[in-house]
């Protein structure tokens, strides 16, 4: 009966969506009626496919920038210990953070699934492919460091859920794991570049400090210009900016990449118009007075209302009982635009324009924990859809979906001849992701600590998740050095195989036939 199924849904808690823009069981149990329910199934897998794209679109086109610019600045590492490799494993850290804080206690099976899955995917599926392009040979020192590091974080997740109980004391001691990994790399590096540094001075070779300095900017405004050729000019500057598709990326693409060129130019127009963005590699670092205007106006209320799960009602909100707080962030933002557009020009930035990155930065953050919220609903949805548990629904959906970079990505640096980078970028990434993912852990067992929402049952196949790592891990660890850090092809395919294994044995686990 739809109205038991409608009146079931919207009494339970567990079905409730309060973090999401759309409660998606809501729509497809009360709204249409049951024998609409095959014809929204297939909207909702195309509208998550669209939300796959644009986690990547926000992630890759805004996130990473703006950390790379605030890496610049601060002069941090670039090398996948800071926050550009947290730019790197952001889908994977903010899908698990949207589960993980999620109203609904059981979208955490989302999110470990999501964080074991895609690493198992990433260190057996697209290194096996990164493997097959040629042979290689890896670098000996980074592989056993990470592989160990690796190794003794995926003990230590099974150990955890093997025991069923996840302490605020394992989740911080988990986060210390990582420390440690970042603070030996970062001693290993510096002798090793102490070491090069005395072997020039040995052979009288003379190291160039000069640094790449930022382009000058030699055209200035025409003061006299007629105010039409200045309002002509700044509108040619705009629609340039927002323009969603690169013209020689189009040209360049086959039909299928096209399509995936269409399916981010939405995406690419409303992140334009709402997050300020330095692009280090770009003139004038992509400034772009008219769109950056706008997005400093737009971001404060942006961020207010994409952050309604938290707030409640943005409209009902009032400060000292009369001023509305949606409209103090329109003041912020009108100020914000008025200040960089007062004492900058289309053709020259103002000084403080690395501040943008900074803005930008948490824009795309609010943006990325929005769109991965909106993705843990839906695939929650789609679980009660088809009575599929929330772990199986992460380890398959969210964590391909949220790998779909890396395998493009790794593929083609391998095949463009950097497969050792590549390799590294398999093991290197779903590290980090594992290691500070477990900042979820943290803010679940806070949480807890609070009162809601409880930690809910362990499942088998978490066990069977962190077992599966844990072997192809161990596998890889030890075949590898005993073929003197060799990667061929065949190995290759024994890491895709290992997957397809550890994919069917979960699955069984999850479907309780085993």
């Amino acid at each position: 009966n739809a109205s038991l199924w409608c009146k079931f849904i919207r009494t339970t808690d567990n079905c409730q969506m309060d973090e999401g823009l759309i409660n998606y069981l809501d729509v497809a149990f009360c709204t249409f009626k049951p024998k609409l329910l095959p014809l929204i199934s297939v909207i909702y897998g195309l509208w998550l496919i669209f939300l796959f794209i644009g986690l990547g679109t926000t992630a890759e086109g805004f996130f990473c920038p703006s950390l790379e610019y605030i890496a610049h600045n601060l002069r941090l590492t670039t090398h996948g210990l800071t926050v550009v490799a947290f730019g790197n494993g952001s889908p994977d850290i903010f899908s698990a953070i949207a589960a993980f804080t999620n109203s609904n206690p059981t979208a955490s099976g989302v999110a470990v699934g999501a964080l074991l899955g895609a690493a198992t995917f990433v260190t057996t599926v697209v290194a096996g492919l990164v493997a097959t392009t040629q042979s290689f040979t890896l670098a000996q020192r980074p592989f056993i460091r990470d592989m160990t590091f690796f190794i003794a974080a995926a003990f230590w997740a099974f150990c955890l859920l093997y025991s069923n109980e996840i302490t605020i004391y394992s989740s911080v001691g988990f986060l210390g794991l990582y420390f440690v990994y970042v603070t030996i790399v970062i001693v290993g590096r510096y002798i090793h570049q102490k070491q090069r540094s005395k072997l020039r001075k040995i052979l009288g070779d003379p190291s160039n400090d000069s640094k790449p300095g930022v382009p000058s900017i030699n055209g200035t405004a025409d003061e006299n210009s007629p105010l039409i050729d200045a309002i002509q000019s700044t509108l040619h500057t705009f629609l340039h900016g927002i323009q969603p598709i690169n013209r020689d990326e189009w040209t360049n693409s086959r039909h299928v990449f096209k399509l995936l060129l269409i399916l981010q130019a939405p995406w690419n127009v409303v992140c334009k118009l709402t997050i300020p963005i330095i692009i280090l590699s770009a003139p004038l670092r992509g400034w772009n007075r008219p769109l950056n205007s706008i997005s400093l106006l737009v971001a404060p209320i942006f961020c207010l209302f994409a952050t309604k799960g938290e707030v409640e009602t943005c409209g009902s909100i009032l400060l000292n009982g009369t001023f509305p707080l949606w409209a103090l962030m329109l003041l912020i933002g009108t100020v914000m635009s008025s200040i960089s557009w007062l004492q900058s020009k289309n053709d020259s930035p103002p000084r403080y324009h690395g501040i943008f990155a900074y803005v930008g930065f948490i824009v795309a953050v609010v943006w990325t924990y929005t769109v991965a919220n909106e993705i843990v609903n839906l695939l929650q949805t789609f679980g009660a859809i088809l009575n599929v548990s929330n772990v199986i629904m992460g380890l398959t959906f969210l964590a391909w979906g949220n790998s779909i970079g890396d395998v493009v990505a790794d593929v083609a640096l391998a095949r463009q001849g950097f497969p050792r980078m590549s390799l590294s970028a398999c093991f290197g990434g779903p590290l980090f992701s594992i290691l500070c993912g477990d900042l979820c852990f943290v803010r679940l067992v806070l949480r807890v600590c609070l009162g809601v929402p409880k930690v809910p049952g362990v499942s088998n196949v978490w066990s069977v998740l962190c077992a599966g790592l844990l072997v192809s891990l161990c596998l890889s660890f030890i075949v590898i050095p005993l073929r003197k850090f060799q990667m061929t092809p065949a190995y290759g395919c024994v890491l895709v195989a290992v997957y397809c294994v550890f994919l069917i044995i979960s699955l069984l686990t999850g479907l309780n036939v085993i």
